[in-house]
């Protein structure tokens, strides 16, 4: 089904077009929660958190806009509520082991693999220091490579504080990579 169509499914609450809309985005809203928060069970909890927002919410979608940047600005949001809930209870999760075991980029070629497992590692480690903002803001940026544009609207930041805070992470994950190395 073509995605407008799917969308207006969904609106009149075609549980069965749900079920597509999910099947269609949930690596993207996964993999964006996993970068963010950096554990498996807990970007879990924040995909479907996210899907469930969205279901609760179709009817108020403008279909003039780009879905993908709805469902983007809607897992931030809850990826956002997590990591303060966490800051809260002063836990601090690092699921390394997940993250070695999810590439970047997926490759059929070893060398990649392995080099990729040590980047995965590397970065996850390195986004635990930013500020809240720095981690959205380098995740959408370097890891899911929007552009400026789009960030600005999944965010709700302006572009000159996108810029500032994106400098800022790669600066402290530079800061970081010298000592690493």
């Amino acid at each position: 089904m073509d995605p407008t169509q799917l969308i207006k499914e969904c609106k009149s609450r075609n549980e069965k077009a749900f079920q597509e809309l999910i099947e269609g985005h949930s690596r993207l809203v996964f993999s964006v929660a996993f970068r963010i928060l950096n554990d498996q069970n807990e970007a879990k909890d924040a995909s479907q958190e996210a899907f469930i927002s969205v279901w609760m919410n179709i009817e108020k979608f403008d279909e003039s806009r780009s879905f993908k940047s709805w469902l983007y600005k809607i897992v931030i949001n809850k990826c956002l509520d997590t990591l303060r809930r966490r800051k809260k209870a002063n836990l601090v999760h690092q699921d390394i082991e997940t993250w070695q075991k999810m590439a970047i980029h997926s490759s059929e070629n070893p060398e990649q693999k392995i080099s990729n497992w040590e980047i995965g590692k590397l970065i996850s480690g390195m986004t635990e220091h930013l500020s809240d903002k720095q981690k959205v803001v380098f995740v959408l940026s370097e890891l899911q490579e929007l552009t400026h544009d789009e960030i600005v609207e999944i965010t709700g930041l302006s572009k000159d504080t996108i810029k500032s805070n994106l400098n800022h992470a790669r600066r402290n994950i530079g800061k970081m990579l010298q000592q690493h190395l």
